[in-house]
Order: C-alpha cells, then sequence, then structure tokens
C-alpha cells in the first residue's frame, strides 16, 4: 500500500524572531538515523524519498511548506528515523558586529518525529546552541542602556527605577549580573522578554531537555552562564558545558608546545552536544592528529589571524562509514604545511555532510595536495563563503578534487565569494569533480569568484544537473594550458544538464592553447549561457560549439567566432560552427553528428565552393553548390543534414 505523504508547514519568524530579508533566508528539512542524516527513505514497494537537494520557498511573511513528506512512524526503510528543520538566515546590520548586509547564521531545530500533518509551532523541539552574535547584540545593547539610563537617571520615574538597578554596575558584565540578581525588577522584565528565546535556548541546550524548564531551573542556568568568569578579551561567551573558550585550556597567543597540547585539548574535547571553540585574536596553533569526525563542531578564530596548523597530515580524515556533519570554520587560516596529505580527504560510504567555511584562508601543504580530496557515498550541504582557497606552484591536483560514488548523495555544493590562487599550475584546473555512474551530481553554485593564474582551468564538471556560474572571472597575463570552463560526461555516463553561466570568463591578455576554449559544454540540454567577457587583447574561442546540446543564450551574448577555411579539400569537425570559405573546391560535413548540431558556411572565393554531407544527405541531396558571398545554415536530425 502506497505511503500516504503529510506536510509541515512554518514561519522562520517564530523560532528566530523578526527576519528583515525572508528572500534571502533558505529552509531546508532533512531526515536523520542514528547514525546521522540519511540520503533517501525507501517503502516496501522501493519507492523512494530524497532529501538535501532544494530548499523551501519562503514567502514574503516568513511561511514555508514541505509537502510530500513520509510519516516518521510508516512502514519504511530506514524504519526507526526523525526529521530536522535549518534555516540560513541574513542578520540583520549592526548584529554581531555586522555593519552592512550580508552577514549570515544558521538555525537548527532539535530532532522530532511527525506522524501527521503539523506546523512547527505545534512542536516541541529542542533549541541548539545559540551563536556568539547573540552574546556581542546582548553585551552592547547592555552598554547603551546604561549610557541611557545614567543620562537620563533625574528625568522621570521611570528613569529613576531603571538607574536605581544599575547601581554598582560600571561594566556591562556587571550590569548583566546585576539584571539577573534581581527577576522582578523593571529593566530584568524587560530584557527577559525581549530575549526570551535565546534565554530559553541557553538553558535547553545546558540541560540537554526537550520540555519546558521551570523558572527556577531557567534562572539558575542564566545566573550560571552570565556570571562566567572565563571570557578573555572577547573570545566567546561559554555557555555550559558543550563551548569551549581554548583559553580555559591554558592557550594564549604564542606558538608554544604546552599551547599546542591545550589548543589540542580544546578542540579535541569530548562532549554529547555539539562543540564550539572559540580560538583567541591571533597565534599560531599546531595539531598532530586529524579532528575527531563528530558532528556540531564549531571552530572560531578572529579576524582570520589565527592559524590552525596540521603538522602530520590530514585535518579531515573520514573513510569506511565514518560520518561527519554540521560542521562550521570561520575567521581562520586553515593548513597543514609540510605534509603530503590532502587537507579534507574522505571516502566510503560514510559522509561529509552540511560543512560550512566562512571568511577563512585554506592552502594545502605540498604540490600534491588538495583541499578537498573526496570519493565518497555522501557528500552534500558543502559550503565556503567569502574564503580565500589556495594552491601551492605548481600543483599538480586539482584544489577540488571531486567524485560522487555509485551516484549516491553528492550534491549541494556551493561556493560564494573569494578568490582562487592557482600560482600558474597549468596540468589541472582548479576545481574538478565527476560522477562514477549514471546518476549526477546535483545542485552546484559558483559566484562571486575572482581567480588568479589558473592556467589549467577553473572549473571542470562531468556529469552535473543544475550548475550556475556567475560572476567568476579569471585573472592571467600568460597563456591557458587547457578550457577555462568545461561541462561535460561523467566517466560513468552521467551528461551536464542546466549548465547556467553568465558574466564569467577571463581577464587579462592571456591566450588559449590550441583547440581550448574560454567555455566548453559537451552534450546534455537546458542550457542557458549569458554573456562570457574577455579582454580585448585575448585571442581563441570565446564559447566552443557545444556538440549538440541543447543551448538558450542570451540577448546580448558573445557567439562563436568564425574559422577562415584558405584551402580545400577539408572535413569539418564538431568543435566548429560558422566557417568563412576562401577557396573553391569541396568542404565535407561530419559524417556523423547529434540532432541538433549546427554549422553555418558561406563562400567567399569567385569559383564558390560545394558542400558534401559527408555520406549523409544535405535536404535530399549528397551535396550542395554555393556561389560567391552565397551562405547556408545546416542542422542535424540525427540522420540527415537539413538547411534552415
Amino acid at each position: 500500500m502506497p505511503i500516504t505523504p503529510i506536510t509541515l508547514t512554518g514561519n522562520v519568524h517564530d523560532r528566530i524572531g523578526n527576519i528583515t530579508d525572508t528572500r534571502r533566508t533558505k529552509v531546508w528539512i532533512v531526515a536523520c538515523d542514528a547514525n546521522g542524516p540519511i540520503a533517501r527513505i525507501a517503502d516496501p514497494d522501493s519507492n523512494e524519498e530524497r532529501f538535501g537537494n532544494a530548499p523551501a520557498d519562503v514567502a514574503t511573511d516568513g511561511t514555508y511548506t514541505f509537502t510530500d513528506l513520509w510519516p516518521t512512524n510508516a512502514a519504511t526503510s530506514p524504519s526507526d528515523y526523525y526529521y530536522e528543520v535549518i534555516v540560513d538566515y541574513p542578520l540583520a546590520r549592526g548584529v554581531g558586529g555586522n555593519r552592512g548586509n550580508g552577514g549570515r547564521d544558521l538555525w537548527r531545530s532539535g530532532p522530532f518525529e511527525l506522524t501527521a500533518s503539523a506546523t512547527m509551532a505545534d512542536l516541541d523541539l529542542d533549541v541548539p546552541a545559540i551563536t556568539a552574535t547573540w552574546r556581542s547584540a546582548f553585551r552592547d545593547e547592555m552598554q547603551a542602556v546604561a549610557t541611557v539610563a545614567a543620562a537620563s537617571a533625574t528625568a522621570a520615574a521611570a528613569a529613576a527605577e531603571l538607574a536605581s538597578d544599575l547601581v554598582g554596575a560600571d561594566t556591562a558584565d556587571e550590569l548583566i549580573a546585576t539584571v539577573d540578581a534581581d527577576p522582578g525588577s523593571a529593566l530584568r522584565i524587560q530584557q527577559d522578554a525581549r530575549h526570551a528565546a535565546s534565554y530559553a535556548a541557553k538553558a535547553v541546550q545546558t540541560t540537554v531537555e526537550t520540555g519546558r524548564l521551570s523558572a527556577a531551573t531557567l534562572d539558575a542556568t542564566i545566573a550560571a552562564d552570565i556570571t562566567d568568569s572565563t571570557e578573555t578579551g572577547g573570545a566567546v561567551w561559554k555557555v555550559g558545558p558543550t563551548q569551549i573558550n581554548v583559553r580555559q585550556h591554558g592557550v594564549a597567543s604564542t606558538n608554544t608546545a604546552a599551547q599546542n597540547d591545550a589548543a589540542m585539548a580544546a578542540l579535541f574535547a569530548e562532549h554529547t552536544n555539539a562543540v564550539f571553540v572559540a580560538f583567541p585574536d591571533r597565534g599560531t596553533f599546531n595539531f598532530s592528529a586529524p579532528l575527531p569526525a563528530r558532528n556540531h563542531l564549531q571552530v572560531s578564530g578572529r579576524g582570520r589571524q589565527t592559524i590552525l596548523n596540521w603538522t602530520a597530515g590530514n585535518m579531515v580524515l573520514v573513510s569506511g562509514s565514518t560520518l561527519m556533519q554540521s560542521a562550521v570554520f570561520r575567521d581562520a587560516q586553515i593548513t597543514n604545511s609540510g605534509t603530503a596529505s590532502h587537507l579534507f580527504d574522505v571516502s566510503g560510504t560514510g559522509g561529509f555532510i552540511h560543512t560550512t567555511f566562512e571568511r577563512c584562508n585554506i592552502k594545502p601543504g605540498v604540490n600534491g595536495a588538495s583541499i578537498l580530496k573526496a570519493n565518497i557515498y555522501n557528500l552534500f550541504g558543502l559550503t565556503f563563503r567569502d574564503c580565500l582557497l589556495m594552491r601551492n606552484t605548481t600543483a599538480t591536483v586539482p584544489a577540488f578534487d571531486i567524485v560522487g560514488q555509485a551516484g549516491a548523495g553528492t550534491n549541494n555544493i556551493h561556493i560564494e565569494g573569494g578568490e582562487w590562487h592557482s600560482y600558474e599550475c597549468a596540468s589541472t584546473p582548479f576545481f574538478r569533480a565527476d560522477t562514477d555512474s549514471g546518476s549526477p551530481i546535483v545542485n552546484m553554485t559558483f559566484e562571486k569568484i575572482i581567480g588568479e593564474q589558473n592556467h589549467g582551468g577553473m572549473i571542470h564538471v562531468g556529469g552535473a544537473a543544475v550548475v550556475r556560474v556567475k560572476n567568476v572571472i579569471d585573472y592571467d597575463s600568460s597563456a591557458y594550458a587547457d578550457d577555462l570552463f568545461r561541462f561535460g560526461t561523467g566517466t560513468g555516463g552521467a551528461t551536464s544538464n542546466a549548465v547556467d553561466i553568465d558574466m564569467s570568463g577571463s581577464y587579462g591578455s592571456a591566450t588559449l592553447a590550441g583547440g581550448k576554449a574560454h567555455l566548453r559544454i559537451s552534450g546534455g540540454t537546458a542550457h542557458r549561457v549569458g554573456w562570457i567577457p574577455k579582454n580585448a587583447s585575448q585571442s581563441g574561442t570565446v564559447v566552443t560549439p557545444t556538440k549538440g546540446a541543447t543551448v538558450r543564450r542570451d540577448s546580448g551574448a558573445e557567439v562563436p567566432p568564425y574559422e577562415a577555411v584558405a584551402s580545400l579539400p577539408v572535413t569539418m569537425t564538431l568543435d566548429q560552427h560558422t566557417v568563412i570559405v576562401g577557396a573553391t573546391g569541396t568542404i565535407t560535413l561530419p559524417a556523423s553528428a547529434p540532432a541538433g548540431q549546427r554549422f553555418v558556411i558561406k563562400a567567399v572565393a569567385g569559383g564558390g565552393c560545394t558542400v558534401s554531407g559527408g555520406g549523409l544527405t544535405i535536404d535530399g541531396s549528397a551535396t550542395r553548390a554555393l556561389a560567391q558571398y552565397e551562405w547556408m545554415t545546416v542542422v542535424s536530425n540525427g540522420t540527415a543534414w537539413l538547411r534552415i
């Protein structure tokens, strides 16, 4: 019997508060079992439901709906699983040091069962750890309140009552302690109302409970956390046992053996809940072992001045059925200097899932090492945002070298903002992805990226569906040894479909090696090619003919350039498009071509030329004569050439 689907609706404002820009807010739902997220669920009839491919639409009022979900108590494989909802939303101006637009944060619900259609407001959820941005906003607000109250204490009775709560509070931390000490004060009541959601999150996280807490438990939790004295240098506000300021382990800002040991103790500490590790403003910290493959690890440096260096191999090593998910790394320099290992080496039937890097500088240690080397069953939800990504000079492997195994969950890979530096690496592209089966990699985004000296190309993908490349520009003054962008068929036979590329190309005086292109799309359907810019001094192809691919070109886009033919006979190739024939004789079309392949041929020689179908007919004839200045366009239907 087929499973009757159910729906889940919600509103992003209910759990997070007022989000100022719902257009830039994304909401996902994931299914998890005891081992973490699962990519698919099957019923007894082998029907499947898949997860992780696309977010739900968020309306202007913040509402969203997930449809066609399967109840968690239905007869499925696996039989025991639950759901989680993830919200990726923009921060309001001024929150957490964000003085302008562009900052983002994540909210993730706790696990919940769903046996019938429901709304998020009906569910009793485990609220996850709050981020340090809320702490900064709260401290700033407390300081502002203290300043206003001190200046207006005699102006009105309300101001006088407020000022009475501030006696002896000279700093923001002292004010917080004062507010907490008197739950009945006007200021405490006011701040409880304004920050109730964050207070509740702190309490739930600390006690690891999913139900509501009593007022006494909540007050005790807040008092223990607010009066914590381990905060030094503004690194982080410690919340319960699951957030760690590395200073608690004796870490200072110098690179010594003792400090490295202390940093490892903080980073490798075992916890049952999510772990947030904050490093001080600057310093180099060396680690001699890969990170443990745990879930919900968050690591934060300060202003990219914190250097995290793995001296004995990989930073992340996932193999076999190991799973690492929901990790976040921010504001740090990450490397493994002097080692021949890839920074992130993931393989096997496990997964590297929902991992985010923000405002990081990342570089592997040697020429033969990649930032990410992946040959794995589940690789999805991987995001690099505003990062400087680098390879060593004359590197021999791509910075990203990804192979999706057996058509599994390799999808949702996003690189947004930042720079790609290759330092004249000519043998391989910066980003390479492939799939070893007939199932494509789904949903990849590359946006607002500046590259430099990527001689081996920027992005080469075999077998992908729904790929967006926008505002990706490489600068070089030398020569490209390979295509700048290439999308084609994977080693397992999957074609690349729905490639959307615009405002992406090269800038500088670099030329292209013979037969290479700024953009090459081989096969597939539903592509959209916008403007592919190049510097006026460059030579070479702007957009290579697409070998039968279905391409929709926006108005104003550059078209494939023509080629001049000075001598005949000659046989055309599928990589050509428009030819100007300046000799008398026969030019022959390819003997076989996919449906949709198109050629434009114009004769300019005094005696004209003859066009042969190469064994196929041209409107029913073996050949077609063109007089001087005559031209024709032919298109293949797979078995013959037709004039249009």
